[in-house]
This record gives structure tokens, sequence and C-alpha cells, in this order.
């Protein structure tokens, strides 16, 4: 910094009426030890008018040795001010303000509070990111408790319709009404799947996967919840097509012991697509270890059937009432035995579904319990 005494307002000022002619730098001591201060003299038009050309002055030489044109030396001791000591740097000028004085003096000061509000922000930010995944982990588990609670509300009229479906002889309006009891039964099975099929949140860095490790059993048990209400879904699903198969197959006309060519003739065709839709039925009844046993006796009814046809037809030409009496009583007991026997597989898969419901239910309270616990 340069140590050049700066140059005072009036020294300046004297400087500019030298250059206008009206005073001479005699008049103005400038000094580095003392500076008499110029009387105060305010310069009229008149003055202008009737002041004297400047003396011209000889030429002199700049420090650097370029020759310039002063007025009375003004410009060299401008320059000599400004050069003589260093490149004039702008502190020399500009004022020192109390504010100025307060900043220096206390500018250390504010590096440790400064150094504090950092640690502090650095403290907020990784708290929020740590606790980013515990939000996240308790939406998860109002979530799930909430589509818990739905399914839990929704097994006894699931119960219920599994009884009607399994029974012997429900009725078409009883099977109707449990056949759309069911359907809210699977919508909450589905949301649940919906909701636990998702994958964890990907937790922020500086946080921590545990709160979602935790979860991971009670996912993996609402997993099962949703794989049994599938299981209980198709069993009543197959109950419910198995026994729509059964009843509209071997619906076989009136079988009358005696008649002309032109009633055997249409008894042919009828008795022909009785057979052809009983057995494409056969081929759809579900498979399952419960109706093993009775789909053998429906596919061992279709095979009689075929024959049966034949032999009954030829009787009837034949005029052998004997013969297709015998026939007719066969058929129609072994069709009947096929009717009165469903109810047998039925019940098999009405206890299966039983104890899978008693299953789910234990598995949804006990999720819903670590959930609510947690």
């Amino acid at each position: 910094m340069s140590t050049r005494r700066k140059r005072t307002p009036k020294e300046y000022r004297s400087s500019v009426l030298e250059i206008l002619g009206l005073s001479s730098p005699s008049e103005y001591s400038v000094t580095t030890t003392k500076v008499v201060p110029p009387t105060r003299y305010i310069p009229t038009f008149d003055d202008l008018e009737t002041a004297p050309a400047p003396t011209p002055r000889p030429p002199t030489t700049r420090p650097d040795g370029d020759d310039i044109e002063q007025e009375g030396g003004l410009v060299q001791r401008l320059w000599t001010a400004a050069e003589g000591d260093g490149d004039l740097g702008v502190e020399d000028w500009a004022p020192e303000t109390p504010i100025d004085r307060v900043v220096g003096r206390y500018r250390w000061a504010w590096w440790p509070v400064l150094i504090g509000i950092f640690i502090i922000g650095v403290v907020l930010v990784v708290s929020t990111l740590r606790g980013i995944p515990v939000g996240q982990a308790e939406d998860l588990r109002r979530e799930w408790v909430g589509d818990i609670i739905e399914l839990q509300a929704d097994l006894p009229a699931a119960e219920n319709a599994a009884a009607i479906i399994t029974e012997a002889s429900p009725g078409p309006k009883r099977l109707t009404n449990a056949r759309a009891s069911l359907i809210g039964f699977n919508t909450s099975g589905a949301a649940i799947d919906a909701s636990t099929g998702r994958p964890f949140p990907n937790p922020p860095p500086l946080a921590s996967r545990s709160v979602f490790d935790e979860l991971k059993p009670i996912q993996d048990d609402l997993q099962q919840a949703v794989q049994l209400t599938e299981d209980i879904d198709d069993a009543l699903a197959d109950a419910l097509t198995y026994r729509e198969l059964v009843n509209q197959s071997f619906k076989l006309p009136s079988l009358p012991i005696v008649g002309d060519e032109v009633t055997i003739g249409d008894l042919g065709r009828q008795i022909a697509s009785t057979l052809s839709f009983s057995r494409e039925s056969a081929r759809q009844l579900p498979i399952s270890p419960e109706y093993d046993q009775h789909r053998a006796t429906v596919e061992s009814l279709v095979d009689r059937l075929e024959s049966w046809q034949a032999s009954y037809l030829d009787a009837l030409r034949l005029g052998d009432i004997d013969g297709a009496t015998s026939l007719k009583v066969e058929i129609t007991d072994r069709i009947a035995a096929v009717r009165s026997t469903l109810g047998e597989p039925l019940a098999a898969v009405g206890i299966s579904v039983d104890a899978q419901i008693t299953e789910l239910s234990d598995l949804l309270a006990r999720s819903r319990a670590a959930l609510e616990a947690g």
C-alpha cells in the first residue's frame, strides 16, 4: 500500500484555479509536511473577462522520458504525486466508513459462526435423508394395514359363498348370490397383491435400508396370503364350473320303448347332440384330486353313451320292447348316479377351502399385528 499523503480537496481546487489562470502556484504551498489553505475566492464572469492570459511554461520531462506541455508545473506536480511512490491504489482515495471499520475489526470473529452454521446444515441434511426411508416405511405400513382390514371384512362373505357353492343342491338363485359375493373378496386380495408386489424404494445416500428389511418378512406373509386368496377363488370357481358342466351334460330326450322311423330318426339326432355336448364337457372338467373319482365316472358314462345309442336305436327299429326298456333303465340310472354323487367331490372341495380360509385369517391377523406393533 502506498504511503503517499492524500491530497485535500482545497489543494485540488487550487490546481483547477491555476489552470484557469486565476491564481499562481506560489500562492499555495504544497509540501509533504504543511498545507497552507488558500483564501476563499469565488471568481465572477468579470474576473474571467479581465484575467490575463496564462503565462506559457517551458516543456518538462515526465519520469519515463516523454515530453509533455504543462501549465505552471501543475501537470508535472500531479503526475509526480500520482506516480512518485508507485501505482495509485483505490484505497488511497476511498474514504473509510464506519461499516468498514466494524467489518475489519470483527472479520475473523465471523469464521466460527459460519463454520457452526455449516455443521448445523450438514446435520440437518443428513437427518432429513435418513428420515426419508422411515417415512416411506410408515406409509407402506399404513397402506398394508388398510388392505388387510378390507380383506378381513370380506372373509365372512367368502366363507358363506364357499359353503353354498360346495353344497349338493343349493339352487340357482343361491349360487348366483354366492358368486356375486366373491367379487369383493377378489378385489381385496388384488389390492394386497398390488401394494405388496411393488419393490421397496431405494433409500437416498447416507440412509439405511433397515426399515425396509424389517418389513420383508411381513411382505412375504402377505404375498402368501395373496396366494391363498387366489387358491380359494380358483377352487370355488372350479367348483362352480364342475357343477355346471355336469348338470348341463347327459340331458337325453324322452326315451320311448317303441317308435316309428320318423321318431327313431329324431331320437338319433337328439341323442347324438347330447353325446357330443357331454363329451366336450367331460374334456373341460377341472382337474383336481377332489374330482378324480367322480371325473372317472363321468368319462365312463360318455364312453358308454356312444355304444348305448346304437343299441337303443336298433332295439326300437326291431321292435324289441324288452331290449329298449332295459337300455333305457341302464342309461337313466347311470346318469342319475353321476348327478347324485356330484356332492361328494364338492364337499371335499368345501373342506379344503375352509382350511384355506382359516389359514388366511390367521395369516392376516398375524401380519396386521406385526405392522401395528412396528
